[in-house]
């Protein structure tokens, strides 16, 4: 005679650094296999007549994985793969070495863009991808680092960050751009020779992409010296992943409270009890509906709901009677359903 004896808890939870599955937005899309297959970039210098100087890229595109194309020098790379033990150590000695070289809730490699060299260069990092209609969050996570010569804001050191549609059309909300006037205020360490750094350590940034599910977009990164040619500017970069656009809910059921998870990544929080933060904890009889404004760092809002009640489950399976000897096994079948 068989006798299995299972509890069985049935409940909406995940189990990942945010509370969402999460799911790759592309084959080394977070440079995963510690190389930039998949990834193509461009050099060129930056133009000081634009009042957003965005740059004067060089016509050449080239895969950034191919042997030789700036990927091992640590001084002079526009384009580098950090891992820990770079340099022989794990955090950035021009951060005061509080920035890793590597995103702590990501993979073990990241991208720096950018050099230490001061000069008039540019550079940018660009990854083509499909939008999954089931995962259309895309979070990724930068640390720039930016010699403040404290010229005026259009000649200033700069991270830019952009996503383009399949016609080459920036998409609404992607476009940010950190420089070193508006990062004054943050944190800041002194470099070579006297010079003066600002830089912010990792963070992440959402980029809500429903609106383009099944369609093709491309993800840009780009950093640019001073327009005088005189101070540098870089920043680590890492593709996060791509998420549920949803509420996740944790809990059980007939559970008196739930833990209420919206996506990371965003700005700010506003949920309809009145709280600000990404988590809440409710009680599901008392508050069975709920929504959350989550507003982006660009200032786009999604708003969210979701129904806290958790369903109950109704416990079937079946399976043959054996004798459980000697470690031998056996399998059932699971029909339960909840309600």
């Amino acid at each position: 005679m068989l006798l299995v004896l299972i509890s069985l808890d049935i409940f909406f939870s995940v189990s990942s650094k945010f509370l969402f599955s999460q799911t790759l937005c592309g084959p080394n899309a977070d440079f995963g296999f510690g190389n930039f297959t998949g990834w193509q970039g461009d050099t060129g210098d930056v133009v000081i007549n634009s009042y957003d100087p965005v740059t004067n890229l060089y016509s050449m595109s080239y895969p950034l994985y191919m042997p030789g194309m700036f990927q091992t020098n640590y001084i002079q790379s526009n384009h580098l793969i950090t891992y820990n033990g770079l340099n022989g150590g794990t955090t950035d000695p021009l951060t005061c070495n509080t920035v890793p070289y590597v995103c702590p809730w990501g993979g073990q490699y990241s991208m720096r863009l950018g050099n230490i060299v001061e000069n008039c260069h540019t550079q940018d990092a660009y990854y083509r991808m499909t939008v999954d209609p089931a995962n259309p969050i895309l979070m990724y996570a930068y640390a720039p680092v930016l010699q403040d010569p404290q010229h005026q804001f259009e000649i200033q050191p700069y991270f830019l960050t952009y996503i383009k549609d399949g016609s080459g059309n920036i998409i609404p909300c992607s476009y940010y751009k950190a420089t070193a006037t508006n990062l004054r205020g943050t944190s800041q360490c002194w470099g070579p020779g006297g010079s003066y750094i600002v830089y912010k350590n990792w963070q992440n940034i959402a980029i809500d992409l429903s609106a383009y599910a099944g369609q093709q977009i491309t993800l840009y990164f780009q950093t640019a010296d001073c327009g005088f040619c005189g101070h540098f500017g870089y920043a680590y970069i890492d593709v996060i992943g791509c998420y549920p656009k949803r509420i996740s809910i944790a809990g059980c059921a007939s559970a008196t409270s739930v833990t209420l998870n919206a996506p990371a990544g965003f700005q700010s929080y506003l949920w309809s009890t009145g709280e600000r933060t990404q988590s809440i904890t409710v009680n599901p009889f008392f508050t069975p509906n709920v929504t959350c404004t989550i507003t982006s760092v660009q200032g786009c809002q999604i708003v969210l709901t979701a129904n806290t009640l958790m369903p109950s489950p109704n416990v079937n399976f079946s399976g043959n009677d054996v004798c459980l000897c000697d470690n031998a096994l056996t399998s059932f079948t699971n029909f339960t359903t909840t309600t």
